[in-house]
């Protein structure tokens, strides 16, 4: 499992309670009971776990825990895209 995934399933545990099984295809809405409040303090908390920027557009289309993975998986890769684009700055002073 990705690290991401972890900390997003150790998060929504937090929230949902630790008893309760996490999986992909539940709905966070429906199945979890996540309002719009609980939304906004699940993407700061991961914000604040990986150091990512989820923008709120992208929120607005998670739906399931498998939409949450995706969302940050590819926060991930933009992220590691930017700093590898960014380089080494050997021989700079």
């Amino acid at each position: 499992m990705h690290e991401s995934h972890e900390t997003v399933n150790a998060l929504l545990k937090m929230m949902v309670g630790q008893n309760k099984v996490i999986t992909p295809g539940k709905q966070l809405v429906e199945d979890r009971g996540f309002d719009s409040l609980k939304m906004f303090e699940l993407t700061a908390a991961l914000e604040d776990e990986l150091g990512v920027l989820i923008p709120v557009s992208g929120v607005a289309h998670i739906r399931t825990v498998a939409d949450l993975y995706q969302a940050v998986t590819s926060l991930d890769q933009y992220a590691l895209a930017e700093s590898e684009a960014d380089g080494p700055r050997s021989g700079t002073p």
